[in-house]
């Protein structure tokens, strides 16, 4: 069986949680979907283009915040 990897968009995101010091769980329950779901969409199972345009907002806001 094939091992699964982030996409590039997976990738960013779950580095942005290590320096946020947040867990999938807790992105998961801003967006309001499983945490399933959200590794779904880190690894590209799901398009999840509803979610990711949210989740670029968060990683953005949290860039203005760091300044």
């Amino acid at each position: 069986m094939r091992k699964r990897t982030y996409t590039d968009f997976g990738a960013k995101v779950v580095k942005w949680l290590i320096d946020c010091n947040m867990m999938g769980t807790d992105l998961a329950a801003q967006l309001g979907i499983t945490k399933g779901y959200l590794y779904r969409i880190l690894y590209g199972i799901r398009k999840g283009d509803k979610y990711k345009k949210e989740i670029e907002r968060l990683m953005e806001e949290g860039k203005r915040d760091e300044h």
